[in-house]
């Protein structure tokens, strides 16, 4: 098989590139490459294959194209070590044809052709250590006409090894500073890749954290949803246990509240995150506006132990020590057990500027109503988001609060990453301040909200 290089045109021969990575597993063949201009540039790529050519068992023909390539030399060097003579010059490399190369693939040059027609300084690379030997020899064995002799015989090719060994230091020179540029480069890559395998470890440590927090979730909804089985199972025997909330929604109007406003939760599914987004909006209109707000969180009496240390609070406990539930000040956020009106009527008539309700009593109707409420529906997945927008589809997706992309327009809360979840509780809530819902609305979450309710306006009122 006959391959070529730089080589072009020419009749049963196989063109290959020099970067071609295949061009190293060449065995025992012809290969013919024609050292031009652009080769200049590449040395270690030219020298690494021809070396490993010729180790391969390959014949490697060098056709240098007149003097163009600055590494002629070195390559042809190179060929002579191994005793390799198929060295050619060209002035025109038109004259390089299917004749010509059957020429050169014919012959058998030798070292005098080389050493005639390429230079002797070349030819006599492969020479210097085996007349330096010679020359060893006799003086140790004290051969001195011998030495004087053999040095006349060979004075030109003597004088040549000055010149060549001057060449040698400059490649070995030149080798040197390119060898510390390459490592410099790799040291540099090094780096980078170094970079980049420390970030792919951040984030697989990061998604393994978020699938262990969501692993925890759902165990914790698991746990919840067999709480409720039990609850269910137990109230389906007796009518008389079954435990029926029911209720009448307060008007704000009517009641003649001097509360501001009201922020109205109504939890569909449990989200995760809403709790720290609601105490970061409690502490946002409190520090940052100055407003006073009271948190009423209306769920089960059996989970008031999660909210751990808020009082909980059922309208006996109210009646009894209702200063002590109603006072700005004291106990701003309670839990409530049960969705007795009275309980908010008494605390709307107190001079809150904003009250905010959470209700995961999962009723129908709402515990208040009234120009001054501002409702926002919390979902947890694409099925209640779905069926909330079944029951009522006028309800707008920027009073829907959920996870991000679930729905246009809805207020989506993100995952927090790892360094966020294990800050302190005043840093997380200065980070709640700058989250935005989704990537089309750029307004953070709470100061939507709060533009909603016109809490500055309420510190003035």
């Amino acid at each position: 098989m006959i391959y070529g290089v730089n080589l072009h045109g020419i009749a049963n021969i196989s063109e290959i590139d020099i970067e071609d990575s295949s061009i190293i597993d060449i065995k025992n063949s012809t290969v013919i490459i024609v050292l031009d201009k652009e080769s200049s540039n590449k040395l270690y790529r030219y020298y690494t294959v021809v070396k490993n050519l010729i180790i391969h068992e390959n014949r490697v023909i060098l056709i240098m194209d007149e003097d163009k390539s600055k590494i002629r030399k070195q390559i042809c060097m190179l060929l002579v070590n191994y005793n390799k003579y198929d060295i050619y010059r060209v002035d025109d490399m038109s004259l390089v044809d299917d004749d010509y190369i059957k020429e050169v693939i014919s012959r058998s040059p030798t070292y005098e052709e080389i050493e005639t027609f390429i230079g002797s300084d070349i030819a006599l690379s492969a020479e210097i250590n085996t007349m330096l030997s010679k020359m060893t020899d006799l003086i140790k064995n004290q051969e001195y006409e011998q030495l004087q002799q053999f040095i006349a015989e060979n004075i030109n090719s003597l004088e040549n090894t000055v010149t060549i060994i001057d060449y040698m230091k400059s490649v070995t020179d030149a080798s040197h500073e390119g060898f510390t540029s390459t490592v410099e480069k790799l040291k540099n890559e090094i780096a980078d890749k170094d970079a980049e395998i420390q970030s792919a470890k951040d984030e697989a440590e990061s998604n393994k954290y978020r699938l262990q927090t969501t692993k925890n979730e759902v165990k914790e909804l698991q746990t919840e949803i067999e709480k409720y089985k039990e609850r269910i199972k137990n109230s389906s025997g007796s009518s008389s246990n079954a435990t029926v909330v029911k209720y009448s929604p307060l008007n704000m109007t009517l009641s003649k509240s001097r509360t501001g406003a009201v922020l109205y939760f109504k939890e569909i599914g449990k989200l995760r995150y809403i709790n720290t987004l609601v105490d970061s909006l409690i502490r946002n209109l409190q520090k940052r506006v100055g407003l006073k707000v009271k948190l009423l969180i209306y769920d089960d009496p059996d989970k008031f132990g999660i909210y751990s240390p808020l009082s909980y609070v059922d309208a006996r406990t109210f009646s009894e020590q209702k200063e002590l539930f109603t006072k700005v000040g004291k106990n701003d956020r309670i839990v409530i057990t049960e969705p007795s009106n009275f309980i908010l009527n008494d605390i709307l008539k107190v001079d809150y500027d904003v009250v905010i309700i959470y209700d995961r009593l999962h009723c129908e109707d709402d515990l208040v109503v009234g120009p001054l409420v501002y409702k926002y529906y919390v979902v947890s997945s694409v099925a209640e988001y779905e069926a909330l927008r079944r029951y009522n589809k006028d309800i707008p997706n920027d009073e829907i609060i959920s996870h991000q992309y679930i729905g246009n327009g809805v207020i989506g809360i993100p995952d927090l990453s790892r360094e966020d979840v294990k800050k302190s509780e005043i840093s997380r809530v200065g980070s709640y301040v700058r989250m935005v819902g989704s990537s089309d609305d750029k307004t953070p979450i709470l100061e939507k909200i709060m533009n909603r309710i016109n809490a500055k306006e309420l510190a003035n009122r």
